[in-house]
């Protein structure tokens, strides 16, 4: 039972990878994270920057959650149910924007991860006081075909869920010339943001102001004539709902602000 079935009682049926990441698909991504648990997803997900320091040199940042993996006194692993919500990226996970735009420039690299670094920001330290992170993931050439194929189907197939709007007649989400945009929207269970007027710490007794989920967008950006993307952009809009209908044309509405910096 995909997301899909709660509106219109049906499923996406079986589908590959390419496919799975286009339409969105959670039961495709909750059984590749019961087949590989948290032990194995745990390792990956560092390897892409998530629940690490980025060393990109800003105070603020910070370094997201991940689960701690450990055997119990009988050896046994942890439970699959771990595993199946950390397929979606989901339960005991999280990331920052920054953190997600850095995984996607990998993908883009075929594999190849670079901390991200900030330049010319007040407070931040210099490149030479950060410090270079980089290495080779070695990842299989096609898984990254695959997922760079599923990214593009997102955006510029009409079943992508971040293809259009339905609620504006079926508008497009994308619409900068020249561009080949390929991504994934998103959305993200969030806890309800929720005053506590009586300073007792219970919710039940504090008025919640902001619930629902947060809205994602990850994308690449490859320019006309190019062999491969030159920009990343991630957007998270705090309980907005859909990722594809909130966060996308926001990021849209990036790419035009890039090019009328000259950067597209």
């Amino acid at each position: 039972r995909c997301w899909i079935y709660k509106g219109y009682g049906t499923t996406h049926g079986p589908m590959a990878a390419d496919a799975a990441i286009q339409q969105s698909c959670n039961h495709f991504f909750y059984t590749l994270g019961q087949r590989m648990r948290a032990e194995r997803l745990v390792p990956w997900y560092r390897k892409f920057g998530i629940g690490v320091d980025t060393h990109c040199g800003l105070p603020e940042a910070v370094e997201g959650m991940l689960p701690t993996i450990a055997e119990g006194a009988d050896g046994s692993a942890r439970p699959e149910y771990e595993g199946v919500l950390m397929g979606i990226g989901q339960g005991p996970i999280s990331c920052t924007p920054l953190q997600a735009a850095a995984a996607y420039a990998t993908i883009a690299r075929g594999g190849y991860y670079i901390n991200p670094t900030f330049i010319a920001v007040p407070g931040a330290k210099s490149a030479r006081e950060q410090g270079r992170v980089s290495y080779d993931l070695g990842l299989n050439r096609h898984a990254v075909d695959m997922a760079l194929k599923g990214l593009d189907l997102g955006v510029n197939d009409d079943h992508g869920t971040s293809h259009h709007i339905s609620l504006l007649k079926r508008e497009r989400i994308f619409n900068i010339d020249n561009v080949t945009v390929m991504g994934k929207s998103g959305t993200a269970t969030a806890a309800p943001h929720w005053i506590d007027r009586n300073d007792n710490g219970q919710v039940d007794d504090g008025e919640i102001v902001r619930h629902g989920d947060h809205a994602w967008f990850v994308g690449l950006m490859q320019r006309a004539g190019e062999r491969r993307p030159a920009y990343a952009v991630a957007v998270i809009v705090e309980f907005g709902g859909s990722g594809g209908a909130c966060a996308g044309p926001i990021a849209n509405q990036v790419l035009h602000a890039m090019r009328a910096e000259g950067y597209l």
